[in-house]
């Protein structure tokens, strides 16, 4: 820790800038105010409700949504409406405290959700709770640590710690802030020990030292998303320390890419960060299977958010990426990133239709090839073929999902018994066969499906048994 504040020490003297600006103090109306403006009026009563009951702890406001308000407050009075940058509320509140031991944090919660019901998951090692409320809002807990790495990329060692060591600890420096809530005394101190204020003022993305990347990896994604979902950029030196440590990405565990990959899928717009040039060459380095042309990607995300239905947007976000790859390749890349077999398999069948979507768009098929080919398929992979396929594509597919679809046969095998037929593997050939007259539209009702089936089965001199019922 000590390192890291005499590297930012040397730094601030030769930069034009300080390291940190004056902390306002907000009296407590106003702070209330603006966390009941920013949170909503649920959150902020369970805020209000947890500070009550605070005790003896220290407890502070961290990340998101300190970062968030700032910039919120500022946005407004330059004019701007109110969250028109956050673009959509928060279902979170993410709270430290300043225990003595790192089990501190998980104590407090615990006695919360005793009292307040609700459900309760903890991760000892790190002084982590999140509590999510019987009204369903997340709150997590953590006490302020600080952190060592003994090897790049490996998870830290932690340790109690002040809540100056804790936001020295964090990724970027606009990350690096905290309102204290607790004790009544302290109310509404900004703590803003690594300049993250003045950093927001100037739309930058700063890391908080060289060994940062290094430490975590992940941080160059997170700050990918954070870049592009509130319009920053990357400081040069951050940039470069984050360039530098893509090896070191590249060979972390398939669970750990994939739970920030999760992350970034959900973003509004996810490939203003796949295609930023500060991701220049992320994707081609993590696995061959991703395309890397920026305009492509753009275009189908684009598209996909212009499309007629909608679909998980994670599940897209793994499909629009990896669309014209070899399915070989894409089955590769699904099990690097360990992704649930089912969902490895989805995307694998994801990228074969996509190498057969000339059959898919030929619109001279009778409907049943289309929609017995899509049949099997979830709608993150239809909405994805849709987004990168031409137009014939699109109009196919629309087709599916407006009227092939919908056809469904009203026969069942309990009724083929009904009929006199004796169970058996025919039952599923005859009920295929039935469905495919829906799609092609030569059946509408089920009357009409048990006359077409008397009819094969006279062609075929295979008269039903008269039936019992």
């Amino acid at each position: 820790m000590h390192r890291i504040s005499r590297f930012l020490r040397r730094r601030s003297a030769r930069t034009r800038y300080p390291i940190s600006m004056p902390a306002p103090r907000l009296t407590r109306a106003q702070l209330s105010a603006q966390l009941r403006r920013q949170l909503g009026r649920e959150h902020a009563a369970l805020l209000f409700e947890i500070i009550a009951r605070a005790g003896e702890y220290p407890l502070y406001l961290v990340g998101g949504a300190v970062r968030d308000g700032l910039l919120t407050a500022a946005k407004c009075g330059s004019g701007d409406r109110p969250h028109a940058l956050l673009g959509r509320p928060g279902n979170e509140l993410d709270l430290m405290l300043t225990g003595r031991t790192l089990q501190d944090a998980i104590a407090f919660a615990r006695t919360l959700q005793g009292e307040l019901g609700g459900s309760l998951q903890t991760h000892a090692r790190f002084g982590t709770a999140q509590w999510r409320t019987a009204d369903g809002i997340t709150v997590d807990f953590a006490n302020a640590r600080r952190e060592h790495y003994r090897r790049p990329g490996q998870l830290p060692r932690p340790a109690p710690g002040s809540a100056e060591e804790d936001l020295w600890r964090r990724d970027f420096s606009i990350n690096a802030l905290a309102w204290q809530l607790h004790p009544p005394a302290a109310f509404g101190r900004l703590l803003d020990p690594c300049g993250g204020r003045a950093d927001l003022a100037r739309r930058q993305l700063r890391a908080l030292h060289p060994a940062s990347f290094r430490d975590d990896p992940t941080r160059f994604l997170r700050g990918l998303r954070l870049a592009a979902r509130l319009g920053l950029r990357w400081e040069e030196e951050t940039l470069r320390w984050a360039r530098e440590a893509l090896p070191i990405l590249a060979r972390l565990s398939g669970s750990r890419l994939r739970a920030e990959f999760t992350q970034l899928f959900r973003e509004p717009r996810p490939e203003d960060a796949l295609t930023a040039p500060a991701a220049r060459g992320l994707l081609a380095t993590l696995h061959p299977a991703f395309l890397t042309k920026p305009r492509t990607l753009q275009d189908r995300f684009a598209a996909a958010r212009a499309a007629p239905f909608t679909a998980d947007p994670v599940a897209l976000g793994w499909r629009l990426p990896t669309l014209g790859s070899d399915p070989v390749a894409v089955a590769d890349l699904a099990a690097r990133f360990t992704l649930r077999k089912a969902e490895r398999d989805r995307l694998t069948h994801a990228a074969a239709l996509f190498a057969a979507r000339a059959t898919l768009a030929d619109e001279s098929q009778p409907p049943a090839t289309i929609a017995a080919a899509l049949e099997t398929t979830d709608e993150a992979t239809r909405l994805a073929l849709w987004a990168a396929g031409d137009s014939a594509l699109r109009r196919q597919l629309e087709r599916y999902e407006k009227d092939w679809r919908p056809r469904r046969r009203s026969l069942r095998g309990r009724d083929l018994r009904r009929l006199g037929l004796p169970p058996g593997p025919r039952y599923r050939e005859l009920l295929e066969r039935l469905q495919v007259a829906r799609w092609n539209g030569e059946v509408s009702s089920a009357a009409e499906e048990k006359e077409l089936l008397a009819r094969w089965l006279a062609e075929e001199g295979d008269e039903p048994e008269p039936s019992s019922s």
